[in-house]
């Protein structure tokens, strides 16, 4: 595995301080030398930057700020830009209604534009649906960033749709499908082969008739031992591997994902958010 730049800076400062070590050795031997003194303070902030010192302090400061978020209830809004057609999936709203509905149910929350909000918030709302804002679509490095934060303690919120089944990328201005066509010479992609199922083992199940279709839910996600159902009913129970829902909490590591595949419109918003807010505080 390559290493990252961040890594080989820190080794190269430490080659630098070993240098100016030296020199400062050289400079004690000749007692005229008004210079001798010099490389030390700058040899020593090389070597505790070398051996992660700052990198302490920052990280120390960024758990700070998250216990006080945690402490007082603070939801960490990820929205780099506005909701828009070709960057959000199945949320008819735009983010100002999002705020309002917010305030409305006295609900603290804080928006971010960067990747910086996993590091200080224990909950985190992705406002697009199944659309989540990537930086690198090549290694979905942004995906990633964001399974971390769960397996490390964080709950993650994705109000609409199936999670994860588009990502968007800011330089094409479009959504980009991470779910691979169903064959090579096939249009159409399946449902088991969408990051939800492959990363977490859950299955997307998709309704195409039946009086909850007609209401609206059109995809529910498999039930396990450990994920627990938010749905107002009792699980649907009509998949082929058991119980299913459309709101559900499935734990990852020690945090936990909280899904809701129902579409978001202005009469189903404050219900919807509602719910999956109370799931994450009361977790």
């Amino acid at each position: 595995m390559s290493k990252s730049i961040y890594q080989i800076s820190k080794e190269v400062s430490l080659l630098i301080a070993g240098a100016l070590i030296g020199v400062v050795a050289t400079l004690f031997t000749d007692a005229l030398s008004e210079y001798r003194f010099y490389p030390v303070p700058v040899s020593a902030l090389l070597i505790l930057y070398g051996i992660g010192l700052f990198e302490w302090i920052l990280l120390s400061l960024y758990w700070l700020v998250r216990k006080i978020n945690q402490k007082f209830h603070f939801v960490g809004i990820y929205a780099p830009y506005a909701i828009k057609k070709n960057n959000a999936s199945w949320v008819n709203v735009n983010l100002n209604d999002l705020y309002h509905s917010l305030k409305k149910q006295k609900i603290r929350y804080r928006i971010h534009r960067s990747e910086r909000i996993f590091k200080e918030y224990p909950i985190i709302i992705n406002p697009y649906g199944g659309v989540y804002p990537e930086k690198e679509f090549s290694s979905l490095r942004s995906l990633e960033v964001i399974f971390s934060y769960v397996k490390n303690g964080g709950i993650y919120i994705n109000i609409a749709d199936i999670p994860f089944y588009y990502a968007y990328d800011k330089n094409l201005n479009r959504r980009i499908d991470t779910t691979p066509l169903a064959g090579d010479f096939s249009l159409q992609r399946s449902f088991l082969a969408t990051i939800l199922t492959k990363r977490l083992n859950h299955y997307v199940f998709g309704l195409t008739k039946g009086e909850d279709f007609d209401a609206g839910i059109t995809r529910i996600i498999q039930l396990s031992e450990t994920s627990k159902n938010l749905f107002k009913k009792d699980a649907f129970k009509n998949g082929p591997n058991g119980g299913y829902s459309p709101v559900l909490k499935i734990p990852y590591g020690r945090g936990y994902f909280i899904f809701s595949t129902l579409q978001i419109t202005n009469d189903s918003l404050e219900d919807n958010i509602m719910r999956v807010i109370k799931a994450a505080f009361d977790n």
